[in-house]
């Protein structure tokens, strides 16, 4: 496999990652809109919405500081086609 394929093969496959985690994010975004609506008339279930937002926040806080930067690897040279 050439250097070029393997390049491109890296870029789809951060592409794809990158595609999941908008969607999950969409997904959440979604469930806390249908949560927020269903207890929008009792302030109790609005802290405790709020309560669960904020922990979930601090979990991915947590997960991002305990995952380790990866330097950007060498990006091989593209041999032209003739």
């Amino acid at each position: 496999m050439a250097a070029s394929d393997i390049a491109l093969t890296e870029l789809r496959d951060e592409v794809a990652a990158l595609g999941n985690t908008v969607q999950s994010a969409i997904t959440f975004i979604d469930g806390l809109a249908s949560q927020l609506e269903e207890v929008q008339d009792d302030p109790e279930e609005i802290r405790s919405v709020i309560a669960s937002l904020r922990a979930q926040r601090d979990t991915l806080a947590q997960a991002i500081a305990a995952t380790p930067e990866e330097p950007n690897p060498p990006v091989p040279p593209v041999e032209p086609v003739a």
